[in-house]
């Protein structure tokens, strides 16, 4: 009897292809969270209404010059509700959620790379302009991206997030 080798199996597909059906297809892969269904914590749900709503109206408050925030970041410990807030934030947005944790990279890297970060939000802008609405980009364990990343891939991510001169519009983090 032969052995089944240890290799990876090699996709059909190209890594820039995995990508970008990552984005494109396998969008908004979530269940829904109503605010009813949400349980109000100190002053997370004001807060979250705040982002909700600055994120619905992305395109008029940008029309009025507007200086939109690109991110939120949720911290706690694992079960405490950060991935139910950010999926309450997309579904009263509307919008798609691409976890970010899954996304396609080199089969021999751990890290994200500085051209998988630009690739990532390279797709995801266009996926905004293709579905003329807002793409929730959604990173668990964020802090595990800083500790493995390396410099030149943490400092794409800031220029990435921050767009050029600031003018991302319609890709939340």
């Amino acid at each position: 009897m032969a052995s089944k080798s240890k290799e990876p199996r090699k996709s059909r597909f190209s890594l820039r292809e995995r990508q970008r059906r990552y984005v494109f297809l396998r969008q908004s892969k979530f269940e829904p969270v109503r605010v009813e269904d949400f349980c109000e914590v100190a002053c997370v749900l004001p807060a979250l209404k705040e982002i909700i709503d600055h994120l619905k109206h992305f395109r008029e408050y940008s029309s009025m010059g507007a200086e939109l925030p690109s991110a939120a970041i949720f911290y706690g410990f694992a079960g405490n509700g950060t991935t139910y807030g950010a999926r309450l934030v997309a579904t009263q947005i509307g919008s798609e959620f691409v976890d970010v944790r899954g996304f396609p990279r080199h089969p021999d890297e751990d890290a994200f790379s500085s051209e998988d970060v630009r690739q990532l939000f390279a797709l995801a802008e266009r996926r905004v302009r293709k579905i003329r609405g807002t793409v929730l980009l959604f990173w668990d364990q964020f802090d595990a991206f800083l500790e493995s990343a390396g410099k030149e891939a943490i400092s794409q991510f800031y220029v990435e997030l921050d767009g050029v001169l600031g003018k991302r519009r319609g890709v939340f983090l």
